[in-house]
C-alpha cells in the first residue's frame, strides 16, 4: 500500500476492504500487519505482512545485550 500526501490529506493507493473481503479470512489475513513483542521488555521483535498475495515478509529486530 502506498501512502501519499496531497493538500494535507492522506491519500491511500489501496482502497479499504469491502465487507465481503473483510469477512474472508484469507483476504483479511493478507491485508493485516502482525507484530510480536518481547514478553519482558516489550520491545518489538517481529513485524509480518504480505508484500503481495502469497509473499509473506517478516522483519526481525536484533536483541541487544547490555553490560
Amino acid at each position: 500500500m502506498a501512502i501519499f500526501w496531497k493538500n494535507c490529506r492522506l491519500k491511500l493507493k489501496q482502497p479499504p476492504l469491502t465487507p465481503a473481503q473483510w469477512n474472508n479470512a484469507t483476504v483479511k489475513n493478507q491485508h493485516t500487519t502482525s507484530y510480536t513483542y518481547d514478553a519482558t521488555y516489550k520491545f518489538l521483535k517481529t513485524k509480518s505482512y504480505y508484500q503481495k498475495p502469497g509473499v509473506l515478509l517478516t522483519e526481525t529486530t536484533k536483541n541487544y545485550e547490555f553490560i
